[in-house]
């Protein structure tokens, strides 16, 4: 793509926000799942603690608060450094899907158009307004399949599939479920090598032995552990816990599979959202029930597991309701618009998903889901499925498949163009020919003529 071309994508995208903030810009300072206070407690204490205990924490993954903290350590405004860290996050959003869709072969208008609607998309466009780490997840998983892509063509594969597995690492400590798309694409791409190694060898009679040392995805899984496995000795040496995510797993778990839950929100049809005064008297419940089983509420540790058992309790007891828990959770997940949209503001994203969703169903019918990046899209995609099927969800939580979700729709889009076409030039062949059109007047052949004679060859007067 020219370069002049790609600036103005990435200008239209940050004035798009510039906008969007201008409009609300409460939305900055809305912290309301505390990642601004962990940071400002990150730069008083010299280390990641719970921003009202002053403990050392897990309860959020420690990704965006570090990213916060930087520009906040050289002066700048919690609601500035918010801006700044989200514009980068979008600005590498588009950047990485414009990058993605040259690799799938989308030329130059698939791509210029695949860059402005992930700039456009209302999700991402909300999300890079609040401190939250949508927006942020999103850059770095679409970064990171491309990295993947790049590392199938280079020729030097350890740097990419490397750098690769550091961006996906970094990711699992923005987002754990990052951590299962990670292994999913790991496990199902080593499984398909190994097949075609021992193919290979089997043909030729060798043993079936894999370099498994010289292979891309063990660099990929080198880069992974290198972010990934300094996280988890901290926690294990602080907290006195292997603790591979965050602290906060089981009480998400709880939250969407607890008895008043089932109670309010299924068994009752009313459905979603649940009620606010519900949910609070139910959050103060569980803390009082959980200090009387003799757990100590300030212990993330024993919370997070004593909330596990509740959790697995309420699933056990009920597993109607669970299994239709379950369905509402994916309905939330797909929905076209949020629980508490209305008017235009549920009109316009219902529309945009309507039609990304109807690309998605026509790429998975092509087939093209087998291709390489296709495939890893799609495996990110039954990763947040799987994690949010069970845990507390609304449509928020598939802001981080947005870039990924529009390149596979537009790919299924492109698909059905091309079906269409081959369709027309197989009717306009296949067309039976009018009995009563004239016929064309067969042209008798012409001999040829000799090639003009130069002037030597010409006859004179004396050789005739």
């Amino acid at each position: 793509m020219p370069g002049k071309l790609l600036w103005g994508l990435l200008l239209w995208g940050c004035c798009l926000r510039l906008l969007a903030c201008w409009s609300q810009p409460q939305l900055l300072s809305d912290d309301a799942d505390g990642y601004v206070a962990h940071a400002q407690s990150l730069l008083q204490t010299g280390r990641f603690s719970g921003p009202w205990t002053g403990r050392p924490t897990a309860f959020r993954p420690p990704l965006l608060p570090l990213f916060l903290s930087f520009p906040m350590a050289f002066g700048m405004s919690p609601a500035a450094a918010v801006l700044l860290t989200q514009l980068l996050a979008s600005l590498l959003c588009v950047l990485a899907g414009v990058r993605l869709a040259g690799r799938m072969n989308f030329g130059l208008r698939g791509s210029v158009l695949i860059g402005l609607a992930v700039a456009m998309d209302p999700l991402l466009l909300r999300y890079s307004m609040q401190p939250m780490t949508e927006t942020v997840c999103a850059g770095l998983l679409t970064y990171g399949l491309l990295l993947l892509a790049d590392n199938e063509r280079a020729a030097v594969q350890w740097r990419s599939g490397l750098l690769a597995g550091l961006v996906f690492g970094a990711g699992v400590l923005l987002r754990p479920v990052m951590l299962i798309a990670a292994v999913l694409i790991l496990l199902l791409e080593t499984a398909g090598r190994l097949r075609s190694t021992n193919r290979a060898m089997a043909a030729v009679q060798l043993p079936p032995a894999v370099p498994v040392s010289r292979s891309p995805w063990t660099w990929f899984l080198a880069g992974l552990l290198l972010v990934v496995t300094p996280w988890i000795l901290r926690n294990r040496i602080v907290l006195g816990s292997w603790v591979v995510a965050t602290t906060h797993g089981g009480y998400t778990l709880a939250l969407g599979n607890n008895p008043d839950f089932y109670r309010d929100v299924i068994r009752s049809g009313r459905g979603m959202p649940w009620d606010g005064q519900a949910l609070d008297s139910w959050q103060q419940r569980s803390l009082e029930q959980a200090a009387a089983a003799g757990i100590d509420v300030g212990d993330e540790v024993s919370l997070d597991d004593w909330y596990y058992g509740q959790a697995v309790e309420a699933i056990r007891s009920d597993p109607g309701s669970f299994c239709a828990a379950c369905l509402l959770r994916m309905q939330r997940f797909w929905a076209l618009s949020s629980a508490t949209s209305d008017g235009w503001s549920a009109i316009i994203p219902g529309t945009w998903y309507l039609m990304l969703w109807a690309g998605l169903l026509l790429q998975l019918s092509s087939g093209r889901w087998r291709e390489q990046i296709p495939r890893w899209c799609w495996l990110c995609v039954v990763a947040f499925c799987l994690l949010h099927l069970v845990y507390w969800t609304d449509t928020r939580m598939r802001a981080p498949l947005t870039p990924l979700l529009i390149l596979l729709s537009a790919d299924g889009y492109r698909w059905c163009r091309g079906w269409f076409r081959s369709a027309a030039v197989t009717d306009r062949q296949s067309e039976p020919l009018d009995p009563d059109a004239p016929r064309p007047v067969r042209q008798e052949s012409v001999p040829s003529l000799p090639l003009r004679q130069q002037p030597d060859d010409l006859p004179t007067d004396r050789n005739m």
